[in-house]
């Protein structure tokens, strides 16, 4: 129930944003082949070490964008991408990330949600002499809204747990 009352928070917040310039579009029913693209790059660049090429791929670069995680609710583009560089400072903690796409629910014109698996496989070597690399997994809610064609598909809430 909690997810169905964030998704139409957002939703609502997401008429908010400036229009684009072009008509609204039909929502396609299945995942817009973008934004399967766009996470298979976000794939390739945290697995490299590069979380800031990791959330300028697909994350909307506002104070508008939504996370929430483990910490609770996290407002703006700058604070996601800070959260993130101290939550994995060095690659070995990134590990190598995998997204499983498991669902696309249009929600209202040009706004979708995404749900899926991610898997972050890490070396299980000691990061120190108490604590070691395990691998991480979880679910994801994104909730994706169409741009207009110079920008696209962009992540405007994210709860990953």
């Amino acid at each position: 129930m909690r997810l169905v009352g964030f998704c139409l928070c957002v939703v609502l917040m997401s008429g908010c944003h400036a229009p684009t310039d072009e008509a609204p579009r039909d929502l396609p029913k299945e995942l817009p082949q973008q934004i399967a693209d766009r996470m298979a790059a976000q794939e390739a660049s945290w697995s490299a070490g590069d979380i800031s090429q990791f959330m300028a791929l697909a994350y909307m670069p506002s104070d508008s964008l939504l996370f929430v995680g483990s910490r609770g609710l996290t407002q703006g583009y700058e604070v996601v991408l800070e959260n993130y560089k101290t939550s994995y400072p060095s690659g070995a903690e990134m590990g190598q990330l995998s997204f499983e796409n498991l669902l696309w629910q249009p929600l209202a014109p040009e706004v979708g949600l995404l749900i899926g698996k991610w898997h972050l496989a890490r070396a299980d070597e000691p990061l120190n002499s108490e604590a070691s690399l395990q691998d991480l997994s979880g679910h994801y809610s994104l909730v994706w809204k169409w741009f207009g064609e110079e920008r696209g598909w962009l992540i405007v809430a994210d709860h990953s747990s």
